[in-house]
C-alpha cells in the first residue's frame, strides 16, 4: 500500500523541524534509516507539494549530514538529471533543489560546480518558463 501524500508531507515536515531542533541527533552515523537516502526518492514523487516538501527537508538536511550521503545525492539525484537530455519535470525538481541546497550550505556544492554550473546554463536554455526560473533562483 503507496502512503497518502498528505502523510509524506505531514512526516517530511516533522523531519523539517527535528533536523531544524536537533541537527546534531538526526545526522548521527549510527541513525537508521538516514534522512536523506530515505527522503531523496521523493524527489520523483508524481505529486508537486510532495516533491517541494523533500526538496525543503533536503535542503535543511545537507548541512548536517555526512560528507559521503551529500555525495550520493549529488551523484545518484542531481548531476544526473541536470544533462540536456534529462527529462523536463526531472530537471525542475533537480534545479529547485540546487538552488535551495546553495541557499543553506552553498559549500556543500562547492566540490561539483564545475559540473553544476554548465547544467544549469544549458536547462536555462530550455524551453520551460518553470525551469528558467528554477535557474535564475541558483543565481540569487
Amino acid at each position: 500500500m503507496e502512503t497518502p501524500p498528505e502523510t509524506l508531507i505531514e512526516t517530511l515536515s516533522t523531519l523539517s523541524i527535528l533536523i531544524t531542533r536537533f541537527p546534531a541527533h538526526v545526522s548521527d552515523p549510527s541513525l537508521t534509516p538516514q534522512p536523506l537516502p530515505a527522503t531523496a526518492p521523493l524527489l520523483s514523487h508524481p505529486r508537486p507539494a510532495v516533491r517541494k516538501r523533500a526538496i525543503l527537508t533536503l535542503s535543511q538536511y545537507v548541512p548536517v549530514a555526512p560528507r559521503e550521503l551529500v555525495d550520493d545525492l549529488l551523484q545518484i539525484h542531481i548531476l544526473p538529471f541536470l544533462a540536456p537530455s534529462a527529462n523536463v519535470e526531472k530537471q525542475r525538481t533537480t534545479v529547485h533543489l540546487v538552488a535551495a541546497i546553495i541557499r543553506q550550505s552553498p559549500q556543500q556544492l562547492s566540490s561539483v560546480y564545475n559540473d553544476i554550473i554548465p547544467g544549469i546554463v544549458t536547462a536555462v536554455q530550455r524551453d520551460d518558463d518553470e525551469l528558467r526560473e528554477g535557474c535564475l533562483q541558483v543565481r540569487k
